[in-house]
């Protein structure tokens, strides 16, 4: 769950780094750049996905994150493509929406299949 919510965390600091820039506010977004917060939500939401990999592999608190591996990997591929897109475009949007909100459902996850899981 802790590495699921980070890249919610980061990329909530691009649409205000222009604000937070020039009040000297040292975010993420803000040490790395827009598009350095962006590359630190990806690796973020891999390193999300690896540990549920590796909870998988190693049958880690079974039942509890059964299935887990079926949502988090398709969504992590989506959130990727999301990403990705924001990284080529050469002038992306101060708004990122879409990307946020794609961020915020990676997390639900973490906390809805376990929930469903428990007995």
């Amino acid at each position: 769950m802790f590495f699921a919510v980070l890249p919610s965390i980061v990329l909530a600091g691009v649409p205000d780094y222009d604000a937070d820039k020039a009040a000297a506010k040292k975010t993420l977004a803000v040490r790395f750049g827009k598009k350095g917060a962006a590359r630190l939500a990806l690796i973020f939401t891999w390193l999300a996905a690896l540990i549920v990999v590796v909870y998988t592999v190693f049958n880690v608190a079974a039942p509890t994150f059964s299935y887990l591996i079926l949502a988090v990997i398709p969504h992590a591929l989506f959130l990727t493509s999301r990403i990705y897109r924001y990284l080529k475009n050469a002038a992306p949007a101060p708004r990122i929406d879409s990307l946020m909100v794609a961020s915020l459902t990676y997390l639900i996850w973490f906390a809805l299949i376990p929930l469903l899981n428990l007995k």
